[in-house]
């Protein structure tokens, strides 16, 4: 998946853009402590961002 489905996928599960936009540009500790949206860039990294949103999307927070 490249960068765009990456944040159509976001959108989705977040169900706003506003929402998505935060999540994308906020630190995140499952990620390192990295933004999800710096590891778009790549497809290592984008498969991290999806995992995350899976987890989300499925309750799975910690």
């Amino acid at each position: 998946m490249d960068a765009d489905g990456v944040i159509a996928r976001t959108v989705e599960v977040f169900g706003s853009v506003d929402k998505a936009t935060g999540w994308l540009d906020d630190a995140n500790l499952l990620l390192g402590g990295a933004t999800p949206r710096s590891l778009l860039s790549t497809p290592e990294g984008r498969e991290q961002v999806l995992t995350v949103l899976g987890r989300i999307d499925y309750g799975v927070f910690s």
